[in-house]
Order: structure tokens, then C-alpha cells, then sequence
């Protein structure tokens, strides 16, 4: 799912410039123009990244990112601002917790995606660390808690040996006897102390299941069941053995039991479950014993599984603990690895360090700045891995870190390498900084790209002024060319007008015959063909307007007002209005409603 970007900034422009980019990156963006808007909908909604203006009508910057921060400490902030208020940015990063800030007006949308990756990244690996130690935390309480349970159960078991003398042979196996015998040797003893002729002793696990590390040999030896095993599943087990655990209660029968078909036959059976802290967990069985079971086998029996209970408990605590240890160092080590992976990731050199510039840890890619491997460069003064003046810049800002307690950030440079800094403390118990964690991020290329971006800009501009110096002469040209275009035009039309037309005329009254008239049309009709092109939108009867009228006419097809033809050609305003009077007697327009110039331009 896309990361949830919230913009809030009081300028409409900026805000729609945020969310067109950044929704083109993929990201969910919401804006937010006030404070309040913007309050009320971070309180509805989960985001990842706030970007907000630091200057902002009613509440200000610094108690809106405080608001923010309260309602949820994971989000990350960037803060925008005006060259004017980069201070109030520089302390909203200092003193806020923004994550960082940009600077008005927000042209560069490499920097602007940049500074959102990142904080997103940041935001992202705040999360996983912080989601790392609560399960390192419940790993810890939960070890302590079975630690706890353990000795408990060591206390219970002294208390017991102190409490009761029970048999110096069953103390003895417990005493001298290993794990793996120790359950056989139990039942040896318990079978000759009942007279019973088999016998065996087990455990039961988390979900019921019953296992038994010794028998008797001879119990064995006799079974023929094919898949016999020393695990019995609870739902395999015998009625009596189900009732024994539930119950919690010594189950006699002094008669023969049902077994399944294999099984040695069983008489005269005593079963005693061994109970701790009103739990099941183990079972005691004794059969086949030449006489009854009276109610001292019972009693003595009971005896026995209590006095074997809390020893059972905390040998199976033990082991219990044991398996839960080798879990918790496996997920540890699990945990470790991810956490190294993270750290190697990141194209970001990062370092930890103690307030001497020690080097106590550092991931793959600030080792191999230096040309080394990580393992080379712990306990190593990190001072010494530059020159005097980077060394001198990054001591004088990590002393300013231990004082004040706060991150601070700030370029340097280093083998012809650029780096963007950020030092943050790292407190121990009483409050005081004991350790720094070191961020360098490599920004050689952009500053080279800001560089050459700054060229193109200044070449562009060049090339933009070059550019329109051409477009003027350009247009100079033609205008100078549609001036001699509309002069010839006017000198063809004159001379058709005075040289060509008066003679046509005399031709109509010289007395020619039909086919005489016939060729005149036509001379006429294609005489008007060759200078239609010439009068553009004029028909051949327009070839009646003088001189002046065809003048005036194209003039009026520009725009001119009567005032203004008036001016240019030296005459009366009355006398040209007498002229457009005649110009719409002559092409139709006469007690028409048609405004003369929209005719002459529709016609063109």
C-alpha cells in the first residue's frame, strides 16, 4: 500500500503542485490550506509523512508540528519555507523533530521526491527498530519469567527434600542418577516397593501427549504391538490414563484392564498421576502384582509423585527453558541479521560510535568508503580516518551534540566525496549521551547536478533572448512584407481601375455585334478572375469602387475607427463617412443592418 502523504500549506498553488508530483510518484496525498483543516484530518486518518509551510495563519509552524508529533510520534515531517524563514526551519528540524525542510519555491522536484523518499525510508526503519525491540523486550520478559518460574520451582523442591524423608533410594536417584536413567531407576524402585511386576513413569507435554524415556525392560521386551513407541498422543491413550489426567486423581483397579491386542496383559493396576500446582505432568504406573493393591501401595505411591512432582517440574522447566533460550538467541540472531541487512542496505554510511569518536559499529557501506571491511575499523577513532579539517568539523559537531543533547546537521567533504551529515545522541539510563549514531549521505552527484543545472539555466536564458531578438526581425520582415504586398495589390487595382476598365466601357458602346459582346464578357469576366486575388474578399463588382474607396475599405477591414482614417489620410471625418456610405451603396449593404468591416472580413 502507497504511503499516506499529508501537505499543508496556505497557498493554493503550492498545494496542488504537491499533490499533481507526488501523486504521480504513486503516493496518497491529502491537502489541507488552515491549521485546524489540517489538524482534524491528521487525527482521522494514519499518515507517514507530514509536509507543512512553518509559516501559517493562526496556529504556527512549531505548534502545528507539535500537535502533529503528539497525535503520532512515527510520522515524519518536512517543513517548507521562504529563504527568509530557513532559521524557523532549522530550529523546527532542532527543536520539532522535522525531518528536514525545503526551501521556496519548491522548483527542484528531484530535491522534493528526494527528501520524501528519505523520510519515508527514515519513518520506515524508525518503525521496523522500534517493532525489533518491543519483540526483544517480550522475548527478555518472557525469559525472565520462566527464570523466575524455575527458581521457584528449585525453592519448592528444597522445601520438599527438607518436608519429607521419603525413601533414601528415591533421594539417591535424583541425587546421583542422570536424566536418561533416572526415570527407569524410579520405576525400579516404586515396582519393588509396591510388589508390582511392571511398571513405567513418564511426562506429558503442552498438549497432553505422554511420553515415557524408561520402562521396565521386561515391559518391553513382552509388548508386541508393531508401532510401539515411548509417545502416546492424549487421544490414544487408555480411558483410564484420559481420566487419570483430567482428573487429576490416582486411578486403582484391582482386576484385569483392557489393553490393546499385543499389549502384555495388565492386573491389579495402580496409576498415580504426578500433579504440580494443580497441573498434570507426568503419570506413574504400577500392574501386575501378585496381591491387591492396598491403600499403603496407594499412599506411598502418592508419596512419591509428590515428592517427585516439583523435581519433574523444574527438570522439564529446564528444558523447557532451554528449548525457549536456543529459540529466543535463534530469532536474536534472526533479528541481528535483519537489522545488519537494513543497515547494509542503505546506500548511507552509518556509524556508531562513543563520545570519543570510537568506532563501535558500522554498516558495509561506510567501511568500504574507507576502503575496509566493517570488522577492520571497530575501535578505531573515527578522527583519524580523515584530514585535519573534516576531522576538526566533525569533532567540533559531535561535542555540540553531547552538550546539547541534539541532532545537529551539516556537510562536509572527503576523498572528493560530498556528504550530507546528521549526528544523533544516544542516551544512556541517567539521561546523558553516551553514544552518537553517525548518518553520511552521499550528495557529491546532486550538488554536481545543481551545478550543472545552474549552467543550462544560464544557457538557456542566453538562447531565449538570442531567440526573440530573431522573432522581432522576423516579424519586422513580415510586416514589411504584407506592406508591399498590399501596396502592389492597391497599384493592380488602380491600374485595372483607370487604364483597363474606361476602355472597356467605350468597347460596350462602339456597336458590336453578338459575337463581338460575347468575347468582350468574356475578356471581362476573365479580366476580373486576375485581379479578384488582388481585392481579397472583393466580387467583380467591387472593381466600381475609386482609388480612395478601396483605400478606405482596407483600412476599415484593419480596424481603423472613421477619427482614425481621418487622421492617416488628411481628410474630413464627414468625408469619410461619405466614403463609407458610398462603399455599401456599391457592394449591397445599403439600408442594411451588416456592419461593414465584419462583411468586408467574412468575404476575405
Amino acid at each position: 500500500m502507497s504511503s499516506k502523504i499529508l501537505i499543508v500549506d496556505d497557498e493554493p498553488h503550492i498545494l496542488e503542485f504537491l499533490d499533481f508530483t507526488l501523486a504521480q510518484e504513486g503516493f496518497c496525498v491529502r491537502t489541507a490550506l488552515k491549521s485546524e483543516e489540517a489538524i482534524e484530518i491528521f487525527r482521522s486518518e494514519a499518515f507517514s509523512l507530514v509536509i507543512t509551510d512553518i509559516r501559517m495563519p493562526g496556529i504556527n509552524g512549531f505548534e502545528l508540528i507539535k500537535t502533529f508529533k503528539q497525535i503520532n510520534e512515527d510520522a515524519e515531517i518536512i517543513v517548507v519555507t521562504g529563504f527568509a524563514s530557513a532559521d524557523y526551519a532549522v530550529r523546527a528540524m532542532k527543536n520539532g523533530g522535522a525531518y528536514d525542510f525545503l526551501a521556496k519555491p519548491i522548483d527542484n522536484i528531484d530535491r522534493l521526491l528526494i527528501a520524501v523518499r528519505q523520510a519515508l525510508e527514515k519513518r520506515q526503519f524508525n518503525m521496523e527498530r522500534k517493532s525489533l525491540i518491543e519483540a526483544l523486550t517480550r522475548s527478555n520478559t518472557k525469559l525472565k519469567s520462566e527464570i523466575e518460574e524455575r527458581r521457584r520451582a528449585e525453592a519448592a523442591l528444597r522445601d520438599s527434600e527438607r518436608e519429607l524423608s521419603i525413601r533414601n533410594r528415591i533421594d539417591q536417584i535424583f541425587l546421583t542418577v542422570s536424566d536418561d536413567k533416572m526415570y527407569g531407576k524410579i520405576v525400579q524402585v516404586v515396582s519393588e516397593m509396591t510388589g508390582a511386576a511392571d511398571g513405567c513413569f513418564g511426562y506429558l507435554d503442552d498438549v497432553n501427549s505422554v511420553t515415557f524415556p524408561s520402562m521396565m525392560t521386561q515391559v518391553r521386551d513382552k509388548c508386541r504391538i508393531s508401532d510401539k513407541d515411548t509417545v502416546f498422543p492424549f487421544e490414544k491413550l487408555g480411558k483410564l490414563w484420559r481420566r487419570a489426567i483430567l482428573e487429576k486423581k490416582t486411578v486403582c483397579q484391582n482386576k484385569s484392564v483392557p489393553v490393546p491386542k499385543g499389549h502384555i496383559p495388565m492386573s491389579d493396576f495402580l496409576l498415580v498421576p504426578v500433579v504440580h500446582r494443580k497441573q498434570t505432568i507426568g503419570l506413574m504406573a504400577v500392574a501386575n502384582k501378585t496381591a491387591a493393591y492396598t491403600d499403603n501401595d496407594k499412599a506411598l505411591l502418592e508419596t512419591v509423585a509428590d515428592h517427585i512432582a516439583p523435581i519433574l517440574h523444574a527438570r522439564l522447566a529446564r528444558d523447557k527453558e532451554e528449548k525457549a533460550r536456543k529459540l529466543v538467541n535463534e530469532e536474536l540472531r534472526k533479528a541481528e541479521e535483519k537489522a545488519r541487512g537494513l543497515l547494509n542496505a542503505t546506500t548511507d554510511s552509518i556509524f556508531l560510535t562513543d563520545t570519543e569518536g570510537i568506532v563501535l559499529a558500522i554498516n558495509e557501506t561506510g567501511a568500504r568508503r574507507f576502503g575496509k571491511k566493517p570488522q577492520d575499523l571497530i575501535g578505531i577513532n573515527t578522527f583519524t580516518l580523515y584530514s585535519d579539517m573534516p576531522a576538526a568539523e566533525r569533532k567540533k559537531q559531535m561535542n555540540r551534540v553531547i552538550r546539547s543533547g541534539k541532532p545537529v546537521r551539516f556537510e562536509d567533504e572527503h576523498s572528493g566525496i560530498i556528504f550530507d551529515n546528521n549526528i544523533y545522541p544516544i542516551f544512556n539510563p541517567q539521561g546523558k549521551v553516551s553514544q552518537l549514531a553517525v548518518y553520511g549521505r552521499d550528495i557529491t552527484k546532486e550538488r554536481a547536478s545543481e551545478t550543472l543545472l545552474r549552467a543550462r539555466e544560464k544557457e538557456l536564458e542566453i538562447k531565449t533572448a538570442n531567440l526573440q531578438e530573431a522573432n522581432a526581425a522576423l516579424r519586422a520582415l513580415l510586416k514589411r512584407r504584407e506592406e508591399d504586398k498590399t501596396e502592389l495589390e492597391e497599384k493592380m487595382l488602380f491600374n485595372v481601375k483607370e487604364l483597363v476598365c474606361p476602355y472597356l466601357e467605350k468597347l460596350k458602346e462602339s456597336g458590336m455585334n453578338g459575337r463581338q459582346s460575347n468575347f468582350l464578357d468574356i475578356i471581362e469576366s476573365n479580366l476580373n478572375n486576375i485581379v479578384s486575388p488582388f481585392i481579397p474578399g472583393l466580387s467583380s463588382m467591387h472593381l466600381k469602387l475609386s482609388p480612395s474607396e478601396i483605400q478606405i475599405a482596407n483600412l476599415i477591414k484593419q480596424g481603423k475607427t472613421t477619427k482614425e482614417i481621418a487622421d492617416m489620410l488628411n481628410l474630413s471625418p464627414r468625408t469619410i463617412e461619405t466614403h463609407r456610405d458610398s462603399i455599401r451603396k456599391k457592394i449591397g449593404l445599403k439600408n442594411k443592418k451588416t456592419n461593414l468591416r465584419t462583411y468586408l472580413m467574412s468575404v476575405r
